[in-house]
This record gives structure tokens, C-alpha cells and sequence, in this order.
């Protein structure tokens, strides 16, 4: 998995290797974690998720957790 981090946004940006639309509706319903479509924030997003990382450290644990579980995000 590829990631662009954007420190001064608190953000990550995993490359995706499935269609969009459909990975964050199937991660959203098997982890309960949104995230965004890399494209909703220019050209440079294309293929890409984001994850805004604002809440709370032990939420974003819970997070990364969930998704793991989810199996459809691997490292």
C-alpha cells in the first residue's frame, strides 16, 4: 500500500487498487470507518482514499483496528 501523508492536514491517503465508490461503501459497512474518495480533492487523489486523522488518538487506534479486521486494507 502506497500512502501520501499530509502532515500539515492530518491526513492519509492510501493508494486504492479497487474502484472507489464501491471500496468505501464496502468499508464503511464491514469496519464502520469512513473515509473519502482521493478524487473529491483534485487530480493528485486519483486512486487514493482519505482518512482525516482529528479525533482523538484512541479513536484512531479503534479505527485502524477496525479496518485490519475488515481485511481491506493490508500493509
Amino acid at each position: 500500500v502506497f500512502t501520501m501523508v499530509d502532515r500539515d492536514k492530518f491526513t492519509v491517503h492510501p493508494n486504492i487498487l479497487h474502484e472507489i465508490t464501491v471500496f468505501v461503501m464496502e468499508l464503511v459497512e464491514k469496519s464502520g470507518v469512513l473515509c473519502t474518495p482521493g478524487s473529491s480533492f483534485g487530480s493528485l487523489g486519483k486512486g487514493h482514499v482519505r482518512f482525516a486523522l482529528t479525533m482523538p488518538v484512541e479513536k484512531i487506534k479503534e479505527a485502524v483496528e477496525a479496518i485490519a479486521a475488515s481485511g481491506m486494507i493490508r500493509g
